[in-house]
């Protein structure tokens, strides 16, 4: 299970340490979430000899047609050896072909995903398979359970091409809505000499692009072409190194945004449509903890519900709305100051909500939320009426700045120094613009000394709280063992 913190779970502290511990525990969460996410290469690979043999793999293709499934993707994978006898003599092998990770580690918390509708056939016949087992060998460090391989008798008569197709599906692993495959390379290390040349190939079900593959968690040497993610090598004596992972944008999240986008671009200027656009974006947020790391799809849903907020600023939901959205990608201290920018992004749009319907129910549920995690009172600022405008206008503008034509301002609010950065985003990614708003120097030793002492305290309460941590894992880690030591 998944575990994750959220801003009501730790609200309403007894006191700062409360609050302090509540975000220790949700920081070790977050870091432990890398240590149980499922497996970094799930089953599917080369086929093996399982011996000795002068048989050559002369070429193979492999083509993963990723689909759509409830939250993630799935896999169908075809593949293709072309295989040569080099020796002196006919050769019958019993080919493998591996139903979980080749090097036996696989991962204590979570189980690899499950090989399916797994089919051999050589020349347009259909092979029998049967399952067997090879020890592990990982078992110096603690993994006993042994190696599951699909198995089939191939004859390979001298100097003659034999090919033999291999498909199967399999789910993606990682956690929604990123969607990761692999491939294992190693495995074709068996047969003689080195591949001669190996494709594997990755098919969306719409063009690949560098929003929907992410590069950064994807092997390198990788090219796009089309719908197709490819990596080619000649000559290739593949080791562990070699084996390929690709981690893309789940299709019904990235199938989201291009029908918002076409909405959109059929009805410019519509608010709906805007918003709509901005949840798609929002739900493809892959960085979780927290979104403060420049996740490139929090900073566009972010302004493109500026955008919508623009096209009809009397809605008082979709206010709320953007207002939710911003509190909800911010990261938690142990107390928020008052004169934290991103904040005051928020508690504007509550205003304006409040101000067009002062019995909102939901603005008033998220103005109780933001202030049980603010230091002192919040004062709403008097609302800033926006003027009507194009939602192109509005495009690049540095948040929480009055859009471009607005011509009706209110009561002064305090002015602060205001920046336009580049934001880091995934390397793939085209730069985006964020706001940056600095608070004046008056403020500046307030805010250093509110962030010391908290930062005290978390070093204080981290460290009474590491033992305990250790010991709740190792327990997990034993009663685990246990359970796969157990009977069967």
């Amino acid at each position: 299970m998944e575990l994750q913190a959220t801003k009501s779970e730790i609200q309403n502290p007894k006191s700062k340490i409360a609050t302090a511990l509540a975000l220790t525990l949700l920081l070790v969460s977050a870091t432990a979430r890398a240590d149980v996410a499922p497996p970094e290469m799930p089953p599917g690979s080369n086929i093996s000899p399982g011996g000795q043999t002068q048989v050559v793999m002369s070429a193979e293709r492999v083509v993963i047609e990723a689909q759509p499934s409830e939250d993630s993707a799935t896999g169908k994978v075809t593949a293709d050896f072309v295989m040569r006898n080099t020796g002196p003599a006919d050769e019958q092998l019993n080919v493998r072909f591996p139903l979980g990770d080749p090097s036996g580690r696989g991962d204590i918390f979570s189980e690899f995903p499950t090989v399916e509708n797994f089919a051999v056939s050589v020349g347009g016949n259909i092979l029998p398979t049967t399952v067997i087992t090879t020890p592990n060998p990982a078992t110096n460090e603690g993994q006993t359970e042994p190696l599951k391989w699909a198995a089939f008798d191939v004859t390979f008569p001298i100097a003659q091409d034999v090919t033999i197709n291999v498909t199967y599906t399999i789910r993606a692993t990682g956690y929604p809505p990123s969607a990761r495959f692999a491939y294992v390379l190693e495995t074709g290390a068996g047969w003689k000499d080195a591949i001669g040349s190996a494709d594997v190939v990755l098919r969306l079900p719409y063009q690949a692009t560098n929003q929907n593959v992410f590069y950064e968690e994807t092997s390198p040497g990788s090219r796009l072409n089309g719908n197709e993610v490819r990596w080619h090598w000649d000559n290739l004596e593949p080791t562990s190194q070699d084996n390929l992972r690709v981690t893309i944008l789940a299709p019904k999240a990235w199938q989201a945004i291009l029908d918002a986008r076409a909405a959109v671009q059929s009805k410019p200027g519509e608010a709906s449509a805007l918003a709509t656009l901005a949840r798609a974006y929002n739900a493809a947020i892959t960085t979780k903890f927290p979104t403060e790391q420049h996740d490139p799809f929090a900073t566009l849903s972010e302004e493109t519900y500026e955008r919508a907020v623009v096209a009809d600023p009397k809605s008082a939901p979709l206010r709320v709305e953007y207002a939710r959205t911003l509190w909800d990608h911010m990261f938690l201290p142990v107390k928020i100051p008052q004169d934290d920018p991103n904040l005051r992004r928020v508690v504007a749009e509550i205003s304006e909500a409040l101000a067009i319907d002062p019995q909102n129910a939901e603005a008033k549920k998220l103005l109780a939320e933001v202030q049980s995690n603010v230091e002192g009172t919040i004062v709403l600022p008097t609302p800033v009426n926006r003027a009507q405008a194009s939602p192109t206008s509005s495009q690049g503008q540095a948040k929480g700045s009055p859009s471009v034509g607005s011509t009706a301002t209110t009561a002064a609010t305090p002015t602060t120094e205001v920046t336009v950065d580049v934001a880091p985003t995934r390397t793939s990614l085209p730069p985006v613009q964020t706001i940056v708003v600095r608070p004046s120097p008056t403020t500046s030793g307030g805010a250093s000394s509110q962030a010391n002492s908290a930062g005290t305290v978390l070093l204080v309460i981290g460290i009474i709280a590491l033992p305990v941590i250790a010991a709740i894992a190792t327990f997990l880690l034993v009663t685990r063992r246990r359970e796969q030591s157990g009977p069967r």
